[in-house]
């Protein structure tokens, strides 16, 4: 996958994901961790720290664009 495809370009368009997740989860509830289960296809183990990075966005884009997919495939219809 090219850079130019993936939906996130920037740490503000992640970072806006997060608080999108963390919205939808309240109002579907799904947590954090079960929403990137579900956009990985497997359980995703993070380390201390990965949170608040994503949280800034500052995460692989790859896993993002993923999150992002799985997000608008599930409740943006």
């Amino acid at each position: 996958m090219k850079k130019s495809d993936l939906p996130l370009q920037s740490d503000a368009e992640i970072a806006a994901l997060y608080r999108a997740l963390r919205r939808a989860g309240s109002a579907h509830g799904f947590s954090l961790d079960q929403a990137f289960d579900g956009a990985l296809g497997h359980p995703f183990a993070y380390g201390a720290g990965y949170m608040d990075n994503f949280r800034k966005g500052r995460v692989d884009r790859s896993k993002a664009a993923k999150l992002y997919r799985w997000l608008r495939h599930q409740y943006w219809r």
